[in-house]
């Protein structure tokens, strides 16, 4: 609650107007008073009760001196002496609240060496919009000793924390695989866990079961006192079930375990091949007469009238077949298998996204097609390429290539005369299908630029690499896209205007580019102190031998000054909402882990403009990654320059307004 002095009502000598903003509720202190004072609020129910009279007095009695002697006691036939005590006991008969006080009174006497807790818990049974008054069955109170509280939290996040580097996940499709390939070793195989969301009280745990800062604002409002319960629900590809392991197991016995079937999803659909009656039912309504045993691994019929909701997690639309397998199991109705999910009219799809469209669950991207077709009239087929990318990065398509199919005309009409001024060459001739990969090649460089490749867009034709000079991981290639003898004549003349103290810089980190250890620097300077040419000094030496650099900043508007700039959030896929233990979003495996393991310097600027969580996610994810494994040197045994001005961060005043931090 806040609230201030409101001088434009009574400006005179009379009683100010107090103004209230938020809800009134008061703060509670500990249960005991800090040493050689009296105790006050709360802790006169509990403290030195003996001399509770005395204490209630005193603390009410501003010209005595407060003391917690008791030499002197009170009058006990005075009319305060006997008012108060009479009170008390009336409190003491009728109150629960000051039942609740006086039973931790007694706890704490029989325990006086332990640490205790009193946490009052309100239920309403009543209109919440209007005061009524508390009943002892509207009142709970849980007394717990801390100190064994903390213990067993001590012990399930100690279990975590120690077992970081033998706890993994997997799909079990990867791990099939990797068997068959004839891998033994578990250790580069799936991702670390962190603090799992099983956890009750993580972070995870919190948005997992929609619980985070804004709806804990709403626990005042009557709606937290309604019923049914909401229902977590769990799905996954066929043979995508999430797999835990230790990485010292070997693949074999991981993926022959005989719990490696047993999830809900799965479940819910051998429910239904036994079940005629529970056919009716979609996934989301399963709940509402099952309930998921997760000790047995099995669905059971509910017993009780309280029904639960069923809610299936969120998927983002990038993630192809799973976001559309979600669309489709909020609408199907008792599956028995996954071809059983695709088929929709007696035919059987082969993806979700097609099920999907035949059951009129998407849109046929025409509105798209046609303004692509439009845009061709007034505008270059370069122009064409980026929009083209920009809906595919935006997930506004639903069959991108569909779409790349309907205008493939509008993509293709400058290839020729961009393929000639690539390669200096003037009247050149190609074939057709030269032209078509060409056309697939310039919108996979588009979509490098936004961290995503054709190969990861479902039904996409691929370029052919016999017609375009590409390596297979297109990501290195395009970092490696320079023309070294040039870029060594811009290093030779970049580095001769440098001053000593841009040298010394300069030849501290080539050292150790050159020694292959790695290192962190921080180049520390206000604006004007040309880092931005020391940055491009040391991207040309590297770049002129062959390296891979990245030219990283905080903001996008650094990034124009820098060659080749990205943000560090695209660069390194840093999640938007971050914490202490988050980790980037790279999958072990695919390009980009390649991309990370070949680059010989990662330059950061603007850095103190970042959280301090950017820079840990990019640690831990690095230490994951990079080959061979160096856990033990920060990022991955990666030389980093960081570079920034801590004068331009704003200073920190506690209490301050706008106008005296600015």
């Amino acid at each position: 609650m806040s609230g201030k002095t409101d001088h434009a009502i009574n400006s005179g000598s009379g009683p100010y107007v107090y103004r209230m903003h938020g809800q009134n509720y008061h703060i509670a202190c500990s249960l005991l008073p800090e040493e050689c004072k009296l105790p006050k609020f709360c802790q006169l129910y509990i403290y030195d009760t003996d001399h509770e009279v005395d204490n209630r007095l005193n603390a009410h009695d501003s010209k005595k001196k407060k003391s917690t002697s008791h030499n002197s006691m009170g009058n006990p036939f005075s009319l305060e002496f006997l008012t108060v005590h009479e009170l008390m006991g009336l409190l003491d008969f009728i109150n629960p609240l000051v039942k609740q006080f006086r039973m931790a009174r007694d706890l704490l006497e029989s325990n006086p060496t332990e640490r205790i807790r009193l946490k009052l818990i309100g239920t309403r049974e009543k209109d919440g919009t209007q005061y009524n008054l508390l009943t002892t069955s509207e009142v709970a109170a849980l007394i717990f000793l801390v100190d064994s509280y903390t213990v067993v939290e001590k012990d399930r996040l100690n279990y975590i924390r120690f077992n970081q580097p033998t706890l993994h996940v997997a799909p079990y499709r990867d791990l099939a695989e990797a068997t068959q390939e004839g891998t033994e070793d578990a250790f580069a195989m799936g991702n670390r866990i962190i603090i799992s969301s099983s956890f009750t009280g993580g972070i995870r745990y919190m948005q997992q079961n929609y619980l985070d800062a804004m709806t804990l604002r709403l626990f005042r409002y009557d709606i937290h006192y309604r019923t049914p319960p909401v229902e977590i629900l769990s799905f996954h590809l066929q043979d995508k079930q999430l797999v835990v392991f230790k990485p010292s197991q070997r693949v074999t016995n991981v993926v022959s375990k005989p719990t490696i079937d047993a999830s809900q999803f799965l479940a819910w659909m051998e429910c239904n091949s036994y079940n005629e009656k529970v056919r009716e039912l979609s996934y989301v309504e399963f709940p509402t007469q099952y309930v998921w045993n997760e000790s047995d691994k099995v669905w059971t019929r509910r017993k009780t009238k309280t029904k639960s909701l069923g809610r299936i997690n969120h998927v983002s639309p990038k993630s192809s077949d799973v976001y559309y397998l979600r669309i489709f199991l909020n609408k199907v109705e008792g599956p028995t298998c996954y071809e059983h999910l695709r088929t929709v009219n007696g035919t059987v799809y082969d993806s979700y996204k097609d099920a999907c469209y035949a059951l009129g669950l998407l849109d046929d991207d025409r509105e798209y097609i046609y303004s692509i077709q439009e845009t061709d009239h007034w505008a270059t087929a370069c122009f064409c390429r980026s929009l083209f990318v920009m809906l595919i990065t935006s997930d506004s398509l639903s069959r991108p290539h569909h779409v790349f199919k309907e205008t493939y005309n509008c993509h293709s009409d400058d290839v020729i005369h961009v393929r000639e001024q690539e390669i200096g060459v003037k009247g050149l001739k190609q074939k057709p299908e030269a032209i078509y990969h060409l056309t697939l090649s310039y919108i996979e460089k588009s979509l490098l630029r936004c961290g995503l490749s054709l190969k990861q867009i479902p039904n996409m034709p691929l370029h052919d690499q016999k017609y375009i000079q590409d390596s297979c991981n297109m990501l290195i290639q395009y970092e490696l896209n320079y023309d070294p003898s040039s870029l060594e004549s811009e290093h030779q003349q970049l580095h001769s205007i440098l001053n000593v103290e841009q040298k010394n810089i300069y030849d501290i980190v080539m050292n150790e580019f050159n020694n292959k250890k790695g290192g962190i620097f921080f180049l520390h300077g206000y604006g004007g102190t040309r880092k931005t040419f020391v940055w491009k000094t040391l991207s040309a030496a590297i770049r002129s031998k062959g390296e891979v650099v990245f030219n990283v900043a905080s903001s996008g508007i650094a990034t124009l000054l820098l060659s080749s700039g990205r943000t560090a959030h695209s660069r390194f896929h840093i999640p938007l909402n971050l914490n202490e233990n988050s980790l980037c979003s790279i999958t072990p495996g695919n390009d980009v882990v390649a991309l990370l393991n070949k680059a010989s310097l990662i330059i950061w600027d603007e850095a103190p403009m970042m959280h301090r969580h950017c820079f840990e996610a990019v640690d831990r994810t690095l230490r994951d990654i990079i080959l061979p494994k160096n856990n033990d040197k920060p990022f991955g045994g990666k030389t980093i320059v960081f570079g920034g001005n801590f004068r331009q961060i704003l200073p920190v005043i506690q209490r301050g307004n706008r106008s005296d931090i600015v």
